[in-house]
């Protein structure tokens, strides 16, 4: 039986991260959307950033200043199953908020204007 993607690392900057559970990639690129007359239908297209969404736990040794001012950084995002993908100039968007206790951590998005992969 073939391993379906579970567990995603995100690395910025050259610094490695264990995501927790549910993080998610979208890679960018065009999006399109259907327009209908009554004569036909057709398409509009429109571009959308890469994104990365993951939640982290604060552990030692982890800068939230850092993490707070990533701007034109690689962000790559790694799975279980060999993809990879690079988000090259990206920036992290949204407020940085840290919470404790059990399944304390923080929140991370970033954004770039397009994802490159680099392992399958």
């Amino acid at each position: 039986m073939a391993q379906k993607f579970g567990i995603a690392t995100i690395a910025a900057n050259g610094r490695t991260f264990n995501t927790e559970p549910g993080a998610s990639l979208d890679i960018g690129g065009i999006t399109r959307e259907t327009e209908t007359t009554d004569q036909q239908s057709d398409y509009v297209e429109s571009r959308r950033p890469a994104m990365v969404k993951c939640r982290i736990p604060l552990n030692r040794g982890v800068s939230l200043v850092d993490l707070n001012d990533i701007v034109g950084a690689s962000i790559q995002f790694i799975t279980d199953t060999g993809q990879s993908y690079v988000l090259a100039n990206s920036w992290r968007v949204g407020a940085l908020e840290v919470s404790g206790g059990s399944g304390g951590g923080m929140d991370l998005e970033f954004h770039a204007p397009t994802a490159i992969e680099v392992g399958v």
